[in-house]
């Protein structure tokens, strides 16, 4: 066999090339770069005679060791560098000779380079990235990575200890983990360790970290092919940093990654803690790429490499183009680059020279600091570009600052700086080719303020903390500057003779110049644009009395006035007064009178703290009869009796107060009753109904004011006239929880900010009194999610919950996005379409169902509703056998989906089984919504829900009969983890996990899962602590709650002195550790019907208990979730339909309250004692269509009676399949971020998901009792061993949970 020759190994060799007769044109690459090699200058002598190679031309003809000769001449003598220059000005080209300058494709540039042997080459489109606002791809991200690589191994104290991944590695290492992941997955296996995954040369870097060789790993991720963000391994600290631009905490992907291939080789747990990273600026979607790197760079060389200002990030990119070019050239890449302070706006607006700058110093792209004066030692070279672009140029500076040699000080005298006018279309061009598309956008926007730098984000704490933030809380002064009122100036003097003025709308509005004649004023509020022309005492307090920017003071002088003329307020008078004026005869006994009806309406409807001080006091002690009275009184009395059932009759049944202009309403009451004359819409509408809202917000307040453990819930909407708003409810605490509609805030000439909502919502908190408030709940939106942060610092009494109705609806979108059930939804949003434009097919389908005994129809996908998608899956699996009788005899054909419904095909079957696949992993997240709404709801429930979730779901998934494909499982429980973390183990509150660890039921049940360990020895004082990982868990936030109510809060018991609060905290440990040891007064059992929360009540005066009795009883007594604000909306809905779409944001929130406040509530289910209230107690509709039990009316009946407990339904316009007014949600058809893949449930951590407490938690049928007990707990036995001693004495109280076994 031939020996291979090496040339064709890609090895030069000289015998086999040189003198051969070769064409060098036609010759390998290697050739070329060896007679590159080969002609290149020694490093030596190219260092001694030409000094820097990135050094001017100027600095270049400068160096002595380089003789000069002088063109034309043989005798060697040297010349002035001037004479190298041109004094010629520079010939700059016309804008109309460039235009016309043909720009050749791309094919032909590429060709080019490789016929003069630039193939192998950088791309310089790929380069011009750098130059653009673009998003950086991983080629670009390997190239900083390369540098930053260069950097490092250049340093003599981290080239062995440190290491920098490109991504090349990191897809790597996310290919196997997903792959493996995957794997076991489908093979229900657990995943296998890394040794068995990764190839063995990324073993290497674990096994160098654990054996001390290697210190540090820089890694910088890519997440969801959209964002950069960095990783540093610190074995050596015991760390993994963390950072990212959008100020996002590690995802869960990223994390258990990166604990599945550390673990092994790490001795202790690594803690993940923040890298310091820059913050990209608002709007700033594309700098990550810079940032990501720069904060690695930081790490590792903090005084080298600051990090780069959030404006300077565009300057940051072409510095980094420039090193990149010239570590692509086979130049050395020097630390500092001189740069002048370059931001993105004025990168064509300085006309100022490089040698004119001042020294400042800015950062490049790993943040170094720059200098930005020329070095005197090396004047600046000439630029090829106009003088108005060359000052943007960044030259490199070699050595330190010199005096400058004559001879450099006589070039730039003869180089001078020339100041010339370039033409417009010439500017315009050059600001194109520099900026592109940008250019006009930057061009006419003006120069941009120095932005104040942004205050360095404290690292992420380690541990999970529930202490507020200090940055978080409100400013004491509210609003001082919204809280006062524009100077009335220029009203009419007081006169002396004729009616006497109002001194209140003086204060109320401002006079305005008259227009033709006619008197015009304006609020006194400042901005506030309202006007009138003329102005009545009614419609000035109508708007004066929700004005919000009226001082607080004038809305509550508007808000007295209102409410004391009110329709029911007159009407306490009147009776008030006529009862002390006339007597009636007592010897007869007159029939009942609307008088006595009108009364009775009234206190009915009014809260018992209310009758008590007004209605019970006002009505007369005797019956009163119309014919005792007569002439004025007569009228005056009817009036005063009509006019607020009126009032009740249009807004309770929400009729449009149009309806007295009616003539039947007025030939109504010529005939009932000519004495009385029903008041004109202007008056109702404007005055009346106005006045009777304040009325009723004064009643509200004042109960509220006398009651403890309120919920503040907010939320935001918009009626038709498109003005936003946010109503704010304040709910009593358990087992009443009535919720009051108290204020509605206006968002109309405002900027939505947390800070403004937060402010708003806090001015309703401190009318009723900040100490009454012990929680606040709202949706996770941006700013609902910010207000309740601020709210909570600012008080930090109150609670945090996020509102679990719409977290729960998350995973329902999130499951209805994946792609497996994505044909099937499809098929029921196209079949919904077609019934709901189809009146025909609509009536044969209802014919059909009479005849089948199908209660009800389809239902639309609604808007509003949380998991409308689910009920309408529900209701299409109900109706499919109608649909497949109607189809398959002809009656029904169902556009584009009529196969799925002829009866035994093969796309029926499909379509059924997709449609029970996705209900079967969907249909928890409904049910545990139907329970989540009920206001009787604990916050134990919601936690016990969730785990039901889990249980249910765990259940599905174990089967291999449901069809369901692995990876769809894996995705599934990723869906579930990720939700769960958001809401119990990442959230603002550990306060769900209290509430069920302090019902003694729970405590002694199954539901805790014990950690696998030692079990304690008896003689440890913690051997009979019940859970005691959970313990240590709620212990400590619970201290935190202790220390909230101690120090700021006015509870009785708690609220102590400073010298007391040590023996508070002593207490608190003691109880805690009785109740989680069943001693005495904890052991005291539960009474027939007695909730947790009377269990606790009945606690509350034992000196052994009365401190964690406390918290106990400010946990189950707070709202859990803002669905008052929900049903409030629903009500603005129905007020504000298509056909009222002008009524005012006021009217609409008038009648709202008086409808809530007067209409006849259905009577309350009690709370079902101890346990929360199962799936199958409850009367809802989606339990009757999710029943196994439903196969007669006869049956329907029974299982109604058996479920006592009402729930809250979908509105019935949502349920109709007949209206075809609005389309699908959305979010149906936009991309929901994926959730990953995860083999077990997190939850399984500490919850034992087979527990009978989670059994039948979230079942439709009620379970078959049979007699099986659990067996009795065993009791405690010895006496806690050891007291909570030796704590100091001394010094201030520190309110953590410091147990330690």
């Amino acid at each position: 066999m031939a020996t291979k020759s090496k040339s064709d190994a890609g090895v030069f060799v000289s015998s086999e090339w040189i003198r051969k007769g070769k064409d060098f044109a036609n010759a390998p690459r290697y050739v070329h770069c060896a007679l590159r090699d080969a002609l290149a200058v020694p490093s030596v002598v190219d260092t001694a005679l030409f000094a820097s190679p990135s050094a001017s031309v100027l600095t270049f003809l400068a160096t002595p060791q380089i003789p000069t000769l002088s063109p034309g001449a043989n005798d060697g003598a040297t010349v002035a560098v001037r004479d190298f220059f041109s004094e010629d000005p520079p010939c700059l080209p016309t804008f109309r000779a460039l235009r016309e300058l043909p720009v050749p494709p791309i094919e032909l540039i590429n060709e080019l380079f490789r016929a003069v042997g630039l193939d192998g080459r950088p791309d310089t489109t790929e380069l011009a990235i750098f130059l653009s606002q673009e998003w950086l791809s991983s080629d670009h991200i390997n190239m900083v990575c390369e540098i930053l690589r260069t950097d490092i191994e250049a340093n003599k104290d981290l080239c062995s200890k440190h290491v920098i991944w490109d991504t090349y590695w990191t897809q790597l290492l996310q290919q196997k983990y997903a792959h493996a992941m995957e794997k076991a997955c489908s093979d229900g296996v657990p995943m296998p360790p890394p040794c068995d995954v990764l190839p063995p040369w990324m073993l290497a870097f674990g096994e160098r970290l654990a054996n001390g060789e290697l210190h540090s790993i820089g890694i910088i991720f890519n997440l969801n092919g959209a964002h950069w963000v960095s990783v540093v391994v610190d074995f050596e600290e015991g760390q993994i940093l963390y950072a990212d631009s959008m100020a996002q905490s590690m995802s869960s992907e990223v994390h258990h990654l990166l604990d599945w291939w550390l673990t092994p080789y790490a001795k202790e747990r690594l803690t993940v803690t923040s890298l310091p990273c820059t913050q990209q600026a608002v709007g700033d979607t594309f700098s990550c790429g810079i940032c990501a790197p720069n904060a690695i760079a930081h790490r590792y060389f903090p005084e080298r490499h600051p990090l780069i200002a959030p404006d300077a990030v565009d300057g940051a990119r072409m510095d980094l183009l420039h090193r990149i070019w010239d570590y692509l050239q086979h130049l050395p890449i020097e630390p500092s680059i001189p740069l002048p302070d370059v931001t993105d706006y004025d990168i064509l607006g300085n006309q100022q020279t490089v040698g004119d700058a001042d020294p400042t110093t800015s950062v490049d792209v790993f943040g170094a600091p720059v200098n930005t004066a020329i070095c005197p030692s090396q004047p600046a070279a000439p630029s090829k570009l106009p003088q108005k672009a060359a000052t943007k140029k960044r030259i490199r500076v070699e050595g330190t600052a010199k005096a400058r040699s004559a001879e450099t000080q006589d070039s730039e005298n003869v180089l001078g700086r020339r100041e010339h006018d370039e033409d417009s279309a010439f500017n315009q061009w050059q600001d194109r080719l520099l900026l592109g598309k940008g250019a006009d956008r930057l061009r006419k926007r003006p120069a941009k303020r120095q932005r104040k730098a942004k205050k360095q984000k404290p690292p992420r704490p380690t541990e999970r903390t529930f202490a507020p933030n200090p940055d978080d809380v409100l400013s004491s002064d509210i609003s001082s500057s919204s809280d006062s009122d524009a100077t009335n100036t220029g009203g009419p003097a007081a006169a002396k003779t004729g009616r006497p003025r109002k001194l209140l709308l003086d204060r109320l509005t401002r006079p305005l110049p008259p227009v033709n004649g006619k008197s015009r004023y304006s609020c006194a509020g400042k901005n506030c644009t309202h006007r009138w022309q003329g102005r009545t005492m009614a419609r000035v307090l109508s708007h004066a009395s929700r004005c919000q920017f009226l001082s607080s003071k004038r809305r509550a002088e508007a808000h007295k006035a209102s409410s004391h003329n009110a329709p029911s307020a007159r009407y306490a008078r009147a009776v008030a007064e006529l009862g002390q004026a006339v007597a009636p005869d007592s010897s007869t006994e007159q029939p009942p009178t609307l008088a006595t009806a009108a009364s009775s309406v009234f206190s009915a409807s009014q809260p018992i703290s209310a009758r008590s001080t007004d209605a019970a006091s006002a009505k007369p002690k005797h019956q009163l009869t119309l014919n005792v009275v007569a002439g004025k009184i007569t009228r005056a009395w009817l009036k005063a009796q009509l006019d607020p059932v009126v009032l009740k009759l249009v807004c309770c049944n929400g009729l449009p107060p149009s309806v007295v202009e009616s003539v039947w309403w007025k030939e109504l009451w010529k005939i009932a009753n000519p004495n009385y004359s029903p008041v004109s819409r202007s008056t109702l509408e404007e005055t009346q109904i106005p006045q009777e809202a304040e009325h009723i917000r004064q009643l509200q307040i004042e109960l509220l004011r006398m009651q403890s453990n309120l919920t503040v819930t907010y939320d935001g909407g918009a009626n038709k006239r498109h003005q936003s708003y946010y109503t704010v409810h304040v709910t009593t605490a358990a087992p009443d929880r009535q919720s009051y509609l108290v204020d509605v805030i206006s968002g109309s000439g405002v900027r939505h900010q947390a800070k403004w909502l937060a402010h708003g919502v806090l001015k309703v908190v401190d009318t009723i009194g900040r100490g009454r408030f012990s929680a606040a709940s709202s949706d996770s939106t941006g700013n609902t999610k910010a207000c309740r942060r601020l709210l909570c610092a600012t008080i930090p009494t109150v609670m945090n919950i996020p509102d679990p109705v719409h977290h729960t609806n998350l995973p329902v979108k999130n499951t209805s996005n994946l792609p497996f059930f994505k044909e099937v939804i499809s098929v029921l949003r196209r079949t919904l379409k077609f019934f709901s434009k189809s009146d025909q097919a609509f009536e044969e389908l209802a014919a059909i169902r009479d005849n089948l005994d199908i209660p009800r129809g389809l239902e639309k996908i609604g808007k509003t509703r949380f998991a409308m998608i689910v009920r309408a899956a529900v209701a299409m699996r109900r109706c499919l056998p109608a649909l497949r009788e109607g189809c398959s005899s002809g009656k029904i054909k169902v556009e584009e989906t009529n196969e799925c419904f002829l009866r035994d095909s093969a796309s029926t079957l499909t379509f059924e089984t997709q449609l029970n696949q996705l209900l079967s992993v969907s249909l928890p997240y409904a049910k545990t919504i139907v329970c989540l709404e009920s206001a009787q709801c604990t916050l134990a429930d919601v936690f016990l829900y969730w785990c039901g979730i889990a249980s249910d779901l765990k259940t599905v998934l174990s089967q291999r009969a449901s069809g369901i494909p692995d990876s769809v499982k894996s995705e599934v429980r990723a869906i579930f983890n990720t939700r769960w973390s958001e809401m119990f183990e990442d959230g603002p509150t550990d306060v769900h996990l209290a509430a069920v660890y302090l019902d003694p039921v729970y405590l002694k049940s199954d539901l805790f899962k014990e950690p696998v360990s030692d079990p304690p020895a008896k003689s440890d004082p913690g051997a009979r602590i019940k859970h005691l990982r959970i313990f240590k868990r709620v212990g400590k936030y619970l201290v935190v709650l202790l220390g909230a109510e101690v120090e700021h809060g006015d509870h009785p018991l708690l609220h102590v002195p400073e010298e007391e609060k040590r023996a508070v905290k002593k207490r608190f440990f003691s109880q805690l550790m009785a109740y989680a040891q069943d001693d005495h007064p904890f052991s005291a059992p539960h009474k027939q019907g007695q909730t947790v929360l009377e269990w606790w009540e009945a606690h509350r005066e034992s000196p052994h208990a009365d401190i964690l009795a406390a918290l106990a009883i400010k946990i189950y007594s707070v709202m859990t979730n803002s669905m008052p604000d929900e049903r409030t909306a629903s009500i603005f809905t129905r007020l504000n339909s298509p056909v009222r779409n002008r009524m005012s944001m006021q009217a609409m929130v008038s009648q709202a309250q008086i409808q809530q406040f007067y209409h006849t509530q259905k009577p309350r289910a009690t709370v079902s004692p101890v346990s929360a209230k199962r799936f199958y107690e409850l009367n809802s509709t989606l339990r009757e269509d999710t029943s196994l039990r439903k196969n007669s009316k006869h049956q329907r009946t029974e299982q109604g009676i058996q479920a006592k407990l009402p729930a809250i339904e979908p509105d019935g316009d949502d349920d109709d399949i007949d209206d075809s007014s609005g389309d699908s949600p959305a979010w149906l058809d936009e991309s929901v971020e994926h959730c990953g893949a995860a083999a077990i449930f997190q939850i399984e951590e500490y919850i034992n998901l087979e527990s009978v407490v989670l059994h039948d938690l979230l079942s439709s049928d009620a379970p078959d009792r049979s007699a099986a007990s659990d067996g009795k707990k065993e009791a405690a036995t010895d006496k806690l061993a050891q007291e909570l001693d030796g704590a100091d004495t001394d010094g201030e109280v520190e309110w953590v949970f410091d147990f330690d076994m």
